[in-house]
């Protein structure tokens, strides 16, 4: 008697739908999105939507589900092994973090799509960025500051600035492209992001301490003066250190301004998710 290859098991039909649902919420949102196509990209009969979802509405949250359930993961699998170099595991992480993003899109792009809709949805996804932000980001970021790999911002700073990178990648990446000379997605691009992303939270750091306050690169300007006005200790070092000594200070009262604007996004970022908040509610 003939035999038939096995039937894809329930789960696996299951899991297929959420792929491609996924795929085409990402892409066409949730309007433009076609069950039919959804089924067909599944490669599954279109009753089995209904079968084991409902409507499209309830194939949308199962997705969102399914795709945070995944991206948790990779957040909570970041850890750092305080007995090794721990400013070495930080840009692995980054890099792990973009390349994830630039691999599973789907997520982000969902929440975009809602935000610029304006949908009911949107408070949906809100959630789901809130709790991302709250139970695994902040915590990592502050464990990161903790450990002095980053000093001188805030671990609600470095997600602002870790995270704009992220998004520009998923949503709007021509920018990029166009700065950096190579396609999104590429060993070159995503080694040069990292590179420019570390660099720009960890610059300067070896001048503060784990509290960012100054450290032994300014300590000097708290010395004893000598008797020539200059702080004791420092009158040759200056000598030595010519130009290099103001193009250092420089830096320093950039990067400076530079942290303080970033606060003054942060606080803005802020209020405008509050008002946000109040017209969903107003308009349940």
């Amino acid at each position: 008697m003939a035999t038939t290859a096995p039937q894809r098991s329930t789960d696996g039909n299951r899991v297929s739908l959420i792929k491609a649902a996924a795929d085409a919420f990402a892409d066409s949102g949730f309007e433009g999105a076609s069950l039919r196509s959804i089924a067909d990209a599944a490669g599954v009969s279109y009753q089995l939507i209904s079968h084991y979802f409902g409507n499209k509405e309830d194939l949308w949250r199962s997705t969102l589900e399914y795709l945070f359930e995944r991206y948790l993961e990779t957040g909570n699998g970041l850890g750092f092994d305080v007995s090794g170099n721990v400013r070495l595991q930080f840009r692995n992480h980054l890099r792990l973090l973009l390349t994830d993003r630039l691999q599973r899109p789907q997520i982000h792009k969902i929440w975009t799509q809602e935000c610029f809709a304006a949908s009911e949805r949107h408070a949906r996804t809100m959630e789901q960025e809130e709790a991302l932000l709250a139970d695994l980001a902040i915590p990592y970021f502050r464990e990161v500051v903790r450990l002095g790999i980053v000093k001188k911002f805030r671990p609600e700073e470095i997600s602002i600035v870790v995270g704009a990178v992220l998004q520009l990648n998923n949503v709007y990446p021509y920018p990029v492209e166009i700065a950096l000379g190579t396609e999104t997605g590429t060993a070159k691009s995503i080694n040069r992001q990292v590179d420019l992303l570390f660099d720009l939270l960890t610059a300067g750091d070896d001048d503060l301490d784990a509290a960012g306050r100054p450290g032994a690169a300014e300590a000097s300007e708290t010395a004893p003066a000598s008797e020539s006005g200059t702080p004791e200790g420092t009158e040759d070092a200056a000598a030595r250190a010519g130009p290099e000594a103001g193009r250092h200070d420089a830096d320093l009262a950039r990067l400076r301004a530079e942290n303080a604007d970033l606060k003054k996004v942060l606080a803005e970022l802020l209020v405008q998710k509050s008002a946000l908040h109040g017209k969903l509610r107003a308009a349940k």
